[in-house]
């Protein structure tokens, strides 16, 4: 290996191959079944997202074999933890033994055995946690508005939905008939969004989404939010003719009120013998109808 490649950490020789390659960060996640923000750290060489030093050293091998690279070479020049070095990419068979000696070979071979069944419960465990964890749908839960149904004033127009789920999990807020509104919640799992109202009822539908592994949330959990229409707001008529009482024989009726400007009045005379007759009149810019 030349002084140039030894120089360049290991993580940086992972993002260079995937970039390499046109690979994105979000199709390794999904073909290796480790989650994005697991990988960024892996490039980046930052722990902070990272799981126990014995997982994280699994997961750079698999990484680094993915992308056709020496594994052991990567562990070795990887500075996210500063224990990790070759000692623990390679198993050094050479080194001497500085337990007590009991038979010579016998104590080897229970060394070698012991060693054996230790890294099989090791992968085991891990292997086991990873299954767990992709198999598991992301949590989902409301805690403002708490009531799956509830009635607002009537002057509010809109409301902050907040809760919890997985960490980085994508919340998708479904309004019947009306736009998606989405949220990320943050590292805790904690997340909030402010959702715009109509006036009457508004049916929500909410759901989790793990980008990570493209797997919903169990259940969809609603909430039915009622802003009341103002009272007092229809439209207003004044009857102006003909007068209360009047009566007409054998000639035309002359109907003049008085409304809003646009509005549409309707007329229904019920004659002695047939049918009701339905008249409509639209009310001019003056609000007149005649």
């Amino acid at each position: 290996m030349s002084d140039e490649r030894r120089s360049i950490g290991g993580g940086a020789r992972l993002r260079a191959a995937r970039e390499a390659r046109g690979i994105s960060i979000e199709s390794v996640a999904a073909e290796l079944r480790i989650r994005v923000p697991i990988i960024r750290g892996l490039e980046a060489e930052d722990p902070a997202y990272l799981p126990e030093r014995i997982y994280t050293l699994g997961m750079l091998r698999t990484y680094a074999t993915y992308l056709d690279l020496d594994p052991e070479a990567i562990v070795g020049s990887w500075a996210g933890f500063p224990a990790i070095t070759r000692a623990d990419a390679t198993y050094r068979s050479d080194e001497p033994s500085r337990s007590p000696r009991f038979g010579g070979g016998a104590l080897r071979s229970l060394t070698t055995y012991g060693g054996i069944g230790l890294l099989a419960i090791v992968v085991a465990l891990f292997v086991g946690a990873q299954v767990l964890r992709y198999a598991a749908p992301p949590s989902l839960s409301i805690e403002t508005p708490a009531e799956a149904v509830s009635t607002l004033d009537a002057e509010t127009l809109s409301v902050e939905m907040r809760g919890t789920s997985n960490s980085k999990a994508r919340i998708r807020i479904e309004r019947l008939g009306g736009e998606t509104i989405t949220a990320i919640a943050d590292e805790t799992g904690l997340w909030s969004v402010e959702v715009p109202l109509d006036r009457g009822k508004n049916e929500l539908s909410i759901t989790a989404l793990d980008d990570g592994t493209g797997t919903a949330s169990a259940e969809t959990l609603t909430r039915v939010l009622i802003v009341p229409l103002p009272t007092g707001g229809g439209p207003k008529l004044e009857l102006l003719g003909p007068t209360e009482g009047a009566r007409i024989e054998n000639a035309p009726v002359r109907i003049e009120a008085s409304s809003e400007p646009g509005q549409v009045l309707s007329v229904t005379a019920t004659p002695a013998t047939g049918s009701p007759v339905v008249t409509q009149f639209t009310a001019d810019s003056s609000g007149g109808i005649a």
